[in-house]
């Protein structure tokens, strides 16, 4: 499930609450992503059968979205792609417009596991046609986890390049055709899996998932 927790005035974290009923089920919930006013967020929830809060429609998990109404979340659903229901999709981020939503799935995928993928956020809220990060980005492994920089640079896990072992983090300039992808090097990336990379606007601070030793499980 997502939870909250604040700073204090000291820079310590307060005990965690349930974020919000509006996006909380029985099954699973994560990796949050909000708009840059706060009114909207995208996240990642087990699949459920129509009309239902009980029973999923298969073992996956699709992008849900949720909007603030009188500062109260509501579930306005799963964000509809066109794609089918056996299509897994996970992980969203947004672009620093907020006119471009990334994901992970295996939709269509040729490159691995899991690939990078876009679409388009239309003014009236539907979406563009999928679109393939491309082989450039993508790997035979899984790719997963983009998180979008102020600048436009893409942040994300994959197990598919010579790295550390397991997930590492790598990231690439999306200004600039020619870029290439570089892995975030070893003071985050370990030889355990290093994912899940979120960051301040400011790029000075951020916070990472990892099973490196040293953790609670």
């Amino acid at each position: 499930s997502l939870f909250q927790s604040s700073k204090d005035e000291n820079g310590n974290y307060n005990k965690p609450t349930l974020f919000s009923k509006g996006s909380f089920s029985i099954f699973n919930e994560a990796t949050p992503v909000f708009s840059n006013d706060g009114k909207t967020m995208y996240y990642t929830q087990n699949q459920f059968v129509k009309k239902s809060n009980t029973k999923l429609e298969n073992g996956g998990y699709k992008l849900y979205k949720s909007v603030l109404i009188k500062n109260k979340w509501k579930n306005k659903g799963a964000v509809t792609l066109g794609q089918t229901n056996t299509i897994r999709i996970a992980h969203p981020a947004l672009s620093p417009d907020g006119k471009v939503l990334y994901f992970a799935s295996d939709y269509g995928t040729k490159n691995g596991d899991s690939d990078l993928f876009k679409v388009s956020i239309h003014e009236d809220g539907t979406y563009g046609e999928i679109e393939n990060l491309g082989s450039h980005i993508n790997t035979e492994g899984r790719d997963t986890f983009p998180f979008i920089t102020e600048d436009n640079t893409l942040i994300f896990a994959t197990d598919g390049r010579p790295g550390m072992g397991g997930f590492d983090l790598y990231s690439i300039d999306l200004n600039d055709p020619k870029a290439k992808v570089i892995p975030l090097g070893n003071d985050i990336n370990s030889p355990f899996d290093d994912f899940s990379i979120v960051m301040n606007n400011e790029m000075t601070n951020g916070y990472f998932t990892s099973n490196k030793p040293g953790g609670k499980g």
